[in-house]
């Protein structure tokens, strides 16, 4: 099924893959991991508050999407709530480089509850972004073309990650821990707000006419976009379709394993000193 002219398929495919090789950097900037767990304990948290911080950045965004769902999925045009939903990202990691740079002196609560707060917007407007993402890329790319971009969309995501990672590495080492947070935040917050353009110049499609996937049901029924009558209807999708089933379950293997990750962190700080070179190579070794 052809989707427009072939100039606004390649206008498309440019957008996306722009975004995605630019979102790859900020990715590894940020990494709930690595990063953002050292920043927790550069500034005097223990593992309860690395605790708080993996629920911010892994619980908030699964029950924000199945919040933020029912909303969006009632709104005929996307982009402007991905366009929200981003600027809201880069308003969030503008706010954590001010905090780092200029809140040092606030008392430890204070400083923890700002970083939080900041973080907090970040990790919400990203499920609210991701939402309307995946809806425009469904409505962009149908078929076989929609196998080929996505396999061209994680190549670049891997060497993009890959370099962010080296590139991480290396400002660590540059200007060590202190110096690199607020540079790695302010950096990921320029490189999203000019992701962000690639979105600017697609065509947004209207569902309507899309022809679904085989299995897939075409036209939702009314209300099937409400909270409720999502979540009644997902023992019978789960009894049905196999690889949904297979699906989550690697999905929750890895979120377990993802989980654990921040802690690691906690225990080089006790018996040895967590420094940046340290850090640089545990961010490397992680990707």
């Amino acid at each position: 099924m052809q989707i427009g002219t072939s100039s606004k398929l390649r206008t498309n495919t440019f957008a996306f893959l722009w975004h995605a090789a630019l979102l790859a950097v900020t990715v590894t900037f940020t990494d709930i991991n690595t990063v953002l767990p050292s920043l927790i304990l550069s500034v005097g948290g223990n593992d309860i508050h690395l605790g708080i911080l993996t629920g911010i950045m892994i619980g908030v965004p699964l029950a924000g999407q199945l919040l933020f769902a029912g909303f969006l999925h009632t709104r005929k045009r996307k982009k402007p709530w991905l366009l929200l939903g981003i600027y809201l990202r880069v308003f969030a990691l503008g706010l954590l480089t001010l905090i780092i740079l200029y809140g040092s002196q606030s008392s430890l609560p204070l400083l923890l509850t700002m970083l939080y707060f900041s973080l907090l917007i970040f990790t919400v407007s990203g499920a609210f972004a991701g939402i309307s993402y995946l809806d425009l890329v469904g409505k962009s790319f149908v078929g076989d073309y929609r196998k080929r971009f996505v396999v061209k969309r994680q190549a670049i995501i891997s060497v993009g990650t890959l370099a962010s990672a080296l590139l991480t590495r290396l400002i660590f080492s540059a200007v060590g821990r202190d110096g690199a947070y607020p540079l790695l935040f302010g950096l990921s917050a320029g490189t999203l707000l000019l992701a962000s353009i690639g979105f600017w110049i697609i065509a947004e499609r209207s569902a309507e006419g899309i022809a679904p996937a085989a299995g897939v049901p075409g036209e939702n029924p009314p209300g099937s976009g409400k909270l409720l009558t999502v979540l009644r209807g997902i023992p019978g999708i789960l009894r049905t379709d196999h690889n949904l089933r297979s699906y989550i379950a690697v999905a929750n293997l890895l979120g377990a394993g993802t989980v654990f990750l921040p802690f690691y962190l906690a225990i080089p700080r006790r018996f040895y000193q967590l420094d940046a070179a340290m850090l640089g190579d545990l961010i490397l070794v992680q990707i």
